[in-house]
């Protein structure tokens, strides 16, 4: 007891088996006194000594765990959930978000929508318990709403190719990524570097839908086709008239000739020799170049016809130019 009164022998909270516990309220200094009975009833003398009882402070923060969007994260929807629990030994008092109170299930569990602005967000959640003690989470995500730019500057719409694959590049404006289908089929990834992409497509013979999507760390997707017709035939023959073998020859100078069979009046030649090439003009199906020998020594002369669907068709000539070469020979 807290009282220095010696209790009567009928009195209640007589314990057989010490010690017994004695309940104070608050903190502060407390003498406590203590009797024993026998089995005669007879009561001893008291016993006291002093206890000086403290209140612990409560310096622990609550704990405080939140599911929602990790810290840097980017985001192409406008409202983000943060949902969480909280809890603390001693109790809470109040659960926050950007200053928001928010309502907490007795288990601890809460949910509150933050509507988010373009740019970066910056969102705080604070749980403080009833000794004023604070957990806190801040994160900051980024709402980005903007689809990337996707421009495609190879190849260009409804154009034909004589390859069964072709090199398909372009920019993009922002970090994304870039995939590419043909035909509806596996997306393939594109090579990124910087703000350039380049992609191989291999083409179907006929009509072939190539479709590109560029989605960005936010999860913003644009997309963009090329229609592109792959003709597998080659619709002309290239032919080299003169010389018409490899040969050695005295003169330095040298007329080149060849024809186009079937020319559409849209395929191109292009004549290279010695590090230099030429572009001759097509003129009702025939060509001419003249070229030159600075020195005596044997030079490879490589002619190639290409049409509008890139279909190439190949000659090649080799020449000796040799001053002193005496054999009789017609050679141009």
């Amino acid at each position: 007891s807290t009282s220095s009164t010696v209790p009567a022998v009928s009195a209640a909270g007589w314990s057989a088996t010490p010690p017994a516990s004695v309940t104070v309220s608050g903190a502060g200094s407390f003498t406590f006194y203590a009797w024993a009975k026998d089995a005669a009833g007879n009561v001893s003398a008291g016993k006291s000594a002093s206890v000086t009882v403290t209140t612990a402070t409560d310096t622990t923060s609550p704990t405080l765990a939140i599911s929602a969007l990790a810290n840097g994260s980017l985001t192409n929807r406008g409202t983000l959930n943060i949902t969480g629990n909280a809890s603390d030994a001693g109790g809470l008092k109040s659960v926050t978000v950007n200053g928001q109170a928010v309502t907490v299930a007795p288990d601890g569990s809460f949910s509150y929508a933050v509507t988010l602005a373009a740019g970066a967000n910056t969102i705080t959640t604070i749980a403080t318990d009833n000794a004023g003690n604070q957990g806190s989470d801040i994160r900051t995500i980024t709402y980005d709403s903007i689809a990337p730019t996707l421009v495609i500057t190879y190849p260009t719409d409804n154009s034909t190719t004589g390859q069964s694959f072709i090199t398909i590049t372009g920019t993009i404006n922002e970090t994304s990524t870039v995939t590419v289908s043909v035909n509806n089929g596996a997306p393939q990834s594109a090579a990124i570097t910087g703000n350039s992409y380049s992609a191989t497509a291999y083409l179907a013979p006929g009509v072939n839908t190539i479709t590109l999507t560029a989605k960005d760390l936010a999860g913003n997707v644009t997309t963009a086709k090329r229609t592109v017709t792959y003709t597998a035939t080659t619709t002309f023959a290239l032919a080299v008239t003169s010389p018409s073998q490899d040969i050695t020859t005295t003169k330095q100078t040298l007329t080149l000739k060849g024809t186009i069979v079937d020319d559409n009046e849209k395929v191109t030649v292009k004549i290279t020799m010695n590090g230099k090439s030429y572009t001759p003009q097509i003129d009702d199906g025939a060509f001419q170049q003249q070229l030159y020998f600075p020195v005596a020594k044997l030079y490879a002369i490589s002619v190639t016809a290409t049409d509008p669907t890139g279909s190439k068709s190949t000659v090649l000539r080799n020449v000796i130019y040799n001053p002193r070469y005496s054999r009789t020979e017609n050679d141009n």
